[in-house]
């Protein structure tokens, strides 16, 4: 009996982690969430000198774009959009935040150093998630 109460409280716990207990991770790289009436194309487009804005879907175990480049020292805001519940971390950034399906959900970060930084799913999607990447690289 002890043994079955033990394996219906871990059931349960792994299950409202896979439902979406907690809407972010914990630190939401300053996230805001908004209702979407209607969804941009995923693009990286330059707002103003030093500023981008980047629209990014996830989706079944992807990213579009799967690559995005920036220049040294630019701040990016990132609009991320989904079709199902995923999430969008950004490694070295302290960035991991939700994104529920019919929002979008925002986060910004400067990039201050050159090289690769890999974005990734922050919220397990299913068998393939541990697939979902994308990669940023800024360029000198």
């Amino acid at each position: 009996m002890r043994l079955l109460t033990v394996l219906l409280l871990s059931t349960s716990v792994v299950a409202v982690g896979l439902l979406g207990f907690g809407r972010q991770g914990p630190d939401s790289g300053g996230a805001i969430a908004a209702e979407s009436d209607q969804e941009e194309e995923p693009a990286v487009r330059e707002v103003a000198p030093g500023e981008y804005e980047v629209v990014l879907r996830a989706n079944t175990w992807g990213f579009d774009p799967g690559e995005i480049r920036v220049p040294l020292g630019s701040q990016v805001t990132f609009r991320v959009t989904a079709d199902d519940p995923h999430g969008f971390g950004i490694a070295e950034t302290g960035i991991a935040i939700w994104v529920d399906p019919g929002s979008e959900t925002v986060a910004s970060h400067r990039f201050t150093e050159p090289g690769e930084f890999f974005y990734y799913c922050t919220r397990y999607c299913g068998s393939s998630h541990y697939m979902m990447l994308g990669k940023i690289i800024v360029e000198q």
